[in-house]
């Protein structure tokens, strides 16, 4: 992604914008124009656009991961996680008793 797509994307459309943030009109003028960054901003400006250089294709947009494939995330997804975990353990449990006490009573 280019810096003039990242600056669009991280919510920076002009000047006031990029001061909200903290970056000078300086180095925004010099994003803007010649199309350079230093890596520490171009970091701050990846994640407030809602991606991350190790995570190529994945964006977060309130709150929602959305994966390269067209797949969405959402945070009681994740928050089941272990929970539907315990349950296919708990399933698979019950199901292999059920196997064992067939083989040993049948």
């Amino acid at each position: 992604m280019d810096i003039n797509e990242l600056l669009y994307e991280a919510g920076i459309y002009s000047k006031n914008h990029a001061r909200a943030i903290g970056m000078s009109e300086h180095i925004y003028k010099h994003a803007r124009y010649n199309g350079k960054i230093s890596q520490p901003w171009r970091i701050i400006l990846e994640l407030r656009a809602g991606t991350h250089a190790d995570w190529k294709g994945f964006k977060i947009r309130q709150g929602t991961i959305h994966t390269p494939s067209g797949e969405s995330v959402h945070k009681n997804h994740i928050d089941q996680i272990m929970w539907n975990e315990n349950l296919a353990y708990e399933r698979g449990r019950l199901s292999a008793e059920t196997i064992q006490q067939k083989l040993v009573w049948g």
